[in-house]
Order: C-alpha cells, then structure tokens, then sequence
C-alpha cells in the first residue's frame, strides 16, 4: 500500500526489508476479505437489514463470494 502511495504526491521512495524472493512469492493483488473471510458476521448483518435474499445481495458485490459460500 504504501508503495502505491510513494511519489504519488511527492516524490518517494519504498525501501522493502525483506528479501527479493519472498516479494517475489507475494500475490501481485489481495483477495478481497469478501473471499476469505467466514461471511457468518455478515450473513447476520445482512439478515438484520430485512434484505429479501442474503445471496442475491453478495452477488451484487465486484466480486461476490461462491454462492455455496454463502
């Protein structure tokens, strides 16, 4: 994150202190905590807003988890 912000407004620089092939092993993005995540919390969440369907609602999400997730 913080090397998407450097010398976005000023000039920066990002200095990793880990080695190359650990960076190398990172995924280029994050999975979205929708994807990996117990959706427990938020089914109940859900729930309490009185939607219709819990899954036709998640499925709106960008990217929606597996309906069998939910």
């Amino acid at each position: 994150q913080r090397r998407g912000r450097a010398g976005r407004v000023q000039p920066g620089e990002c200095y990793h202190l880990y080695p190359r092939c650990v960076y190398d092993a990172f995924a280029e993005y994050q999975l979205p905590e929708l994807l990996r995540t117990p959706l427990n919390s938020l089914c109940l969440q859900i729930k309490s807003l009185q939607v219709d369907s819990i899954g036709e609602f998640l499925s709106a999400a960008l990217q929606p988890p597996e309906p069998r997730a939910v």
